[in-house]
């Protein structure tokens, strides 16, 4: 079974952002070609996301503070590791879903990690703020939820397991 965690990373967070962006990107964890991005680029998405914070900022839409940004992580089991090609479409669809969450438009980079022997495993960095609207985004438990059936039918439509609860 495929496993989907979330972790919300709080006030003070730039400084968590930038490392876990550098993370995501490490060359030596990421084949080559299997980082994908939607409303940035994955050559700055830190100064992107922090622009797109900066730019919607007023005292009553504090974007600086509470939930900084998401961080997703997808992981497949040992036994469908094999299947790189098939699990880098999934991922694909899945920043798709993601970044356009509740009808939104979220900077958001991912990254294939095969830095482990056991099992191939997707990270993904979404920024909370709509970069269009200000739009701050809200995960509730319900969210969660949601986006993880969601996540589990495309991981079925690829051929891989649903997510275990």
């Amino acid at each position: 079974m495929a496993i989907f965690k979330i972790q919300a990373q709080r006030n003070g967070s730039s400084i968590k952002l930038l490392e876990q962006l550098n993370y995501i990107n490490k060359p030596t964890s990421v084949p080559v070609g299997h980082t994908y991005t939607a409303y940035t680029s994955a050559c700055h998405p830190y100064e992107e996301m922090m622009l797109a914070k900066e730019c919607h900022y007023s005292p009553t839409n504090n974007t600086l503070s509470d939930r900084f940004y998401f961080e997703f992580i997808l992981s497949i089991p040992e036994s469908e590791s094999d299947q790189l090609q098939n699990f880098s479409l999934c991922v694909q669809e899945v920043l798709e879903f993601l970044s356009n969450y509740n009808y939104g438009h979220y900077q958001t980079i991912c990254s294939i990690h095969t830095n482990t022997a056991s099992h191939l495993h997707a990270h993904f960095i979404l920024n909370n703020i709509d970069f269009l609207s200000g739009t701050r985004l809200v995960i509730t438990k319900r969210h969660f939820f949601n986006i993880r059936e969601v996540i589990s039918i495309i991981l079925e439509k690829y051929g891989f397991s649903p997510i275990i609860d």
